[in-house]
């Protein structure tokens, strides 16, 4: 069972990654100036990692009210 929630959070970090990364893809396409797409890549997998992170500590909130 933990082995299968470990593997939903890297799946929703690898689908996060690469949607923020097509979304910066886009807006640098939209805004007309160059940007490479390794930094979209970067930006991509720093918001990921940034929602994913949030997501994580809400769910540690939550789980503390319930104990608590």
């Amino acid at each position: 069972m933990k082995n299968k929630k470990k593997v939903d959070k890297r799946l929703m970090f690898i689908k996060q990654t690469v949607f923020f990364s097509i979304i910066f893809y886009f807006l640098s396409w939209i805004i007309g100036e160059y940007i490479p797409f390794i930094f979209c890549l970067i930006g991509g997998v720093v918001y990921g990692a940034l929602i994913t992170w949030y997501i994580k500590r809400r769910e540690l909130k939550r789980k503390g009210k319930e104990t608590g």
